[in-house]
């Protein structure tokens, strides 16, 4: 999944935040920290300022996004593994313009 996210993402890591938990953040290799978010607003309006492009959620916090986004990659789930495994992977969206 980092190697994804690493690939997807390009040279745009500072546009990258994770919402409720800390990602693959040790094997993304980033030259600067990413921002973590745990509240809805918070990352709201890290969103609204443009701060924003990239955002790696858990697949069960999917429904709380309330930005335009999609889905671009995610952990690789096999059949064998737990429900709960499911619910906990992680899933990197890319957030989509806004249009007024």
């Amino acid at each position: 999944f980092a190697a994804q996210v690493r690939a997807t993402i390009g040279n745009d890591s500072a546009g990258l935040a994770f919402f409720r938990n800390q990602g693959p953040v040790f094997y993304l290799g980033l030259p600067q920290p990413v921002p973590e978010y745990d509240k809805l607003a918070d990352i709201d309006n890290a969103i609204a300022s443009g701060r924003i492009h990239w955002v790696i959620v858990r697949q069960r916090d999917l429904g709380l996004m309330s930005f335009k986004s999609e889905r671009v990659t995610a952990e690789t789930l096999y059949p064998w593994e737990p429900k709960e495994h499911g619910l906990n992977s992680m899933v990197l969206l890319r957030v989509l313009p806004t249009t007024n």
